[in-house]
């Protein structure tokens, strides 16, 4: 499985809830793969741009905040999978999967989405991925709120 995550936080809470579905080692490799430059209109992005004032220069500010995000999604799926890698690809994200797919010889996508609107780079993104791409495509897309109970928001329907 290749697993591509644009680093909100909503997506990474939504996929850590779902993970302990699955029986240990259910994947036998996961391939991360962090896609960092081009500059991208992404949670991981903002959180770049913040370490960037902290660290006076945006590419250790980069290397850095990939780096953290690489490692929480390693630790998250370490127990539902044989084995884990991290590839950061500096690629357009529909380069780096069709890439990652022939390289890895991935039998599907993952993609962990937060809140976005029809008409953002992710969501362009996502849909031409969606056209291209030979092999299964999972998105987790997490919802701008999240509430918890049996309020209105959680009935069916």
């Amino acid at each position: 499985m290749l697993l591509v995550w644009d680093g909100s936080g909503r997506a990474m809470a939504a996929f850590e809830e779902m993970l302990p579905l699955f029986r240990p080692a259910a994947f036998a490799h996961i391939e991360i793969t962090m896609l960092v430059w081009p500059q991208r209109d992404t949670a991981m992005w903002a959180d770049i741009l913040e370490e960037q004032i902290l660290s006076d220069d945006l590419h250790r500010a980069a290397a850095k905040v990939s780096a953290d995000y690489a490692e929480r999604l390693r630790a998250a799926v370490a127990p539902v999978a044989e084995r884990v890698h991290v590839l950061i690809r500096d690629l357009e994200v529909v380069g780096a999967v069709k890439n990652g797919i022939v390289e890895f010889a991935a039998d599907m996508v993952f993609f962990l989405i937060g809140s976005v609107a029809a008409d953002s780079q992710i969501a362009i993104h996502l849909q031409e991925v969606l056209r291209e791409v030979t092999v299964p495509v999972s998105v987790l897309h997490a919802p701008a709120r999240v509430t918890s109970g049996g309020g209105a928001e959680n009935a069916p329907g």
